[in-house]
């Protein structure tokens, strides 16, 4: 597989006037302090052509503030140019807007990617997670597959879900 990133790093700002507090969810083992996105030196991921990452945050926003003024985040993403070696960084901006307000709404994809990383909280017994059940995980799971028809991701977590459930009433 060709690297078409190295040492890539992903650094995401919250509006502390609009986002009331965040959790990434996962990447515990991964973490970049602040003050080392932008050392060179320090090691980061690499990606391969066609490959991607999902970074997911649980994010509680204050409703107080006027939904259509300002980003939400900022995520900034550096990379060293393997042919180059020459160091890039982009950012994008998040605002409200682009936020589903509900989960039921929200495309199937993303909904997939919840579900499989609430499932990797319950299993390691996150206290975040403590009121989620494997029978409403299952459900949330069959209901993604069902609308990703042929996505085997979709329909293989549903079937560990399923496995992970009947296990647990043991």
């Amino acid at each position: 597989l060709a690297s078409v990133a190295r040492d890539a790093k992903i650094q995401v700002e919250f509006d502390r006037d609009k986002v009331l507090s965040y959790r990434l969810l996962g990447f515990e083992n991964r973490a970049i302090a602040d003050e080392d996105f932008r050392d060179d030196t320090r090691d980061a991921g690499e990606v391969g052509a066609g490959q991607s990452s999902t970074a997911l945050y649980e994010v509680t926003l204050d409703r107080s503030w006027d939904r259509g003024r300002g980003p939400i985040a900022t995520a900034t993403l550096r990379y060293r140019r393997p042919a180059s070696e020459r160091i890039t960084e982009t950012w994008a901006s998040l605002h409200a807007d682009d936020v589903e307000r509900s989960f039921r709404d929200a495309d199937p994809h993303f909904r997939l990617a919840v579900v499989a990383a609430e499932f990797a909280e319950v299993l390691r017994d996150s206290p975040f997670v403590e009121d989620r059940s494997m029978e409403e995980l299952s459900y949330q799971a069959d209901r993604v597959a069902d609308e990703l028809r042929r996505d085997a991701d979709a329909e293989e977590l549903a079937d560990l879900i399923d496995t992970a459930r009947r296990i647990r009433r043991r």
